[in-house]
């Protein structure tokens, strides 16, 4: 078994290793978010580089071409395409261009330009990088499609450090026609210097947080735990003997009080019916001891002399009335034995009541009549009952057999039924001896006999077996009792 000490620290574990991967994730989505927006605004600032050569390549082309026209040049000689005067320009322009600050941008860095004929030719170059000094044939398939081409090389210059550089290619045009290349190229040093920024803060601050976070989190789950290894102890302190004591319940309003509020109201119905067992097992003791004293006295005299036949037949007679106690008292131990069973599982039928409640009448009637006692009912024809008919009539009897014990000479005993408050309603009333108020919450323990004048005329078994009937099909049994006037028992079934 893990100790709790052993479980916040798993519970630490876990939860740094989950954060850990977490924020990996999460770091590795925001560093690359971050690279490919430095990437777009290196490509955004090429881009505005780019148009702006293109104008100062065209403005001032285009004043010396006006210039040789003065003079009486043809137009043809100050074409782009092919034109040995553009090349000799364009070398002029890269090497005394007036837009001098355009080369002096810090967001990029190492800022190169190059001009490209028509044909691919290189023709100049405002620095000399013979790696960059051609256009790869992607580049110049790009071109001719009419797009801009961006990508990224590694130029490696002679005893110097290989550079990264993003280079984006435009071609312009004259008259519809491709006149020249631009390609202008920059270091990626600022883009990998802030990405290396990036990632060595990154790098510092996932183990810092998780480490942060787990120590916290090992001091959140010793509070958390700290009233379960409470009830942890106070369980292992219990004895198995007494079942009164409850472990501490923490006001966290979470699942921890819950659970200590089930397992005490657990404790409680297992101490009440660790009682009830320990009871139950004295009473039945206690009542079967009585008829096995009478039979052994009854026995211990007839072996002490010599008898008559009738002093023999009536010690007989008695011990076989006790033992009759016995059987009747042992089969409702095992009925009742079985109605406690919580797996018990009973068949819920429809069961008409007035044919079931005629039977249980006809039943008892020789008794009554010896008593000279009136047993009728009056039960609705459409009352139905979902139950099972061997268990309804056993309570039916019981609660028969009960108020013809009880009732007095020349009595009535009066079974009906109604609907009551969403139930079907039977009630069996008898003008027995009643119940006083101090017994009446007792009378459905098991061997509960109220006073002397009840004695020997039962187990105290009948009304127990009642109540768990009626629990098995969802019912309720109450009594109302008068005491000297009789009593009135309310049996109420659920029904849709």
């Amino acid at each position: 078994m893990l100790s709790l000490k052993s479980i916040r620290f798993r519970i630490s574990l876990w939860y740094m290793a989950i954060l850990f991967v977490t924020l990996s994730l999460f770091s590795i989505l925001i560093f690359n978010v971050y690279v490919n927006l430095l990437m777009e605004q290196v490509d955004n600032q090429l881009l505005y580089k780019a148009e702006a050569i293109a104008d100062s390549i065209n403005t001032y082309w285009e004043a010396e071409r006006l210039e040789a026209i003065k003079d009486g040049s043809p137009y043809q000689v100050y074409t782009i395409r092919n034109n040995e005067n553009f090349v000799r320009f364009t070398e002029k322009w890269v090497v005394k261009r007036p837009e001098q600050a355009q080369l002096r941008d810090p967001h990029l860095p190492n800022l190169l330009i190059q001009i490209f004929d028509a044909k691919g030719r290189h023709i100049a170059s405002s620095k000399a990088y013979a790696g960059l000094m051609r256009l790869p044939p992607t580049t110049r398939a790009s071109i001719d499609r009419g797009n801009w081409f961006y990508n990224t090389a590694l130029l490696k210059p002679d005893h110097q450090p290989s550079l990264r550089m993003r280079q984006l290619t435009v071609g312009v045009e004259e008259q519809n026609h491709l006149g020249y290349i631009v390609q202008i190229s920059c270091t990626l040093d600022r883009v990998q210097f802030e990405a290396k920024n990036l990632q060595w803060l990154l790098l510092l601050f996932i183990p810092t947080i998780v480490l942060l976070t787990g120590i916290m989190g090992a001091f959140l789950a010793g509070r958390t735990l700290k009233p379960v290894r409470s009830m942890t102890e106070t369980i292992q302190a219990m004895d198995p003997g007494n079942l009164s004591t409850h472990i501490p319940v923490p006001t966290t309003h979470d699942e921890l009080q819950h659970l200590a509020e089930t397992f005490n109201k657990l404790l409680a119905e297992a101490s009440h019916a660790f009682i009830a067992q320990t009871q139950f097992i004295s009473d039945a003791s206690h009542e079967l001891r009585t008829p096995l004293t009478i039979i052994k006295g009854e026995l211990d005299v007839l072996l002490k002399k010599r008898r008559s036949i009738n002093e023999y037949q009536l010690a007989i007679t008695s011990t076989l009335e006790e033992i009759d106690t016995l059987g009747h008292i042992i089969e409702s131990l095992l009925l009742l034995a079985r109605l406690d069973n919580t797996h018990i599982e009973i068949k819920m039928i429809p069961t008409s009541l007035a044919p079931l409640v005629d039977r249980v009448i006809k039943r008892f009637e020789r008794v009554a009549d010896q008593k000279q006692l009136t047993l009728t009912s009056t039960i609705q024809t459409n009352s139905i009952i979902e139950g099972e008919p061997t268990y309804l009539e056993r309570l039916f009897s019981n609660l028969v057999d009960n108020a013809i014990k009880y009732s007095n000479h020349e009595g009535n005993i009066h079974i009906t039924s109604g609907y009551y408050k969403g139930t079907l309603r039977v009630s069996i009333q008898d003008s027995g001896i009643g119940i006083s108020d101090k017994n009446i919450s007792r009378i459905f323990d098991r061997f509960f006999q109220a006073d002397s004048s009840r004695h020997g005329m039962g187990f105290g078994l009948g009304l127990s077996m009642c109540k768990r009937i009626m629990e098995l099909h969802h019912g309720k049994i109450t009594v109302n009792s008068n005491l000297g006037k009789g009593s009135t028992f309310y049996l109420d079934f659920p029904f849709d």
